[in-house]
């Protein structure tokens, strides 16, 4: 006797997975695309701080070196103090807002800057 030839199965052909898509973007996009923007703002705001803080630190110590220089005439500690307080102004403040005042305009913007609003005016009586 004969050996039939078993039927063949009905299989289908192998199928591939979809492509993955490119949208929506999976959970680690969404907080890159969140998060980048803030530790940016956060990191300028950082920079900005430390810049100041720097600033101000380095004009403090500059001004007791010119108070405790006894070699400078008056005249000479208030060039000294006037160019300290120029420096540290475009320093603290937008260069565009403070460099390029001069007179009355230095001066009000130094009296509107100030934190205890003493006016030149008071100092003029002393």
């Amino acid at each position: 006797m004969h050996k039939q030839a078993p039927t063949p199965l009905p299989l289908r052909d192998i199928h591939l997975p979809d492509a993955v898509s490119w949208w929506p973007p999976a959970y680690g996009w969404w907080l890159l695309l969140v998060g980048l923007p803030v530790l940016l703002v956060l990191c300028f705001a950082v920079y900005k701080r430390l810049t100041r803080k720097t600033a101000l630190k380095s004009a403090r110590k500059h001004l007791l070196l010119i108070k405790q220089d006894s070699q400078l005439s008056a005249y000479q500690k208030l060039c000294e103090i006037s160019t300290l307080l120029r420096r540290t102004a475009i320093s603290y403040f937008p260069r565009a807002e403070s460099a390029s005042l001069t007179g009355e305009k230095w001066l009000a913007f130094l009296d509107s800057s100030c934190r205890r609003g003493r006016s030149h005016k008071a100092l003029d009586a002393c």
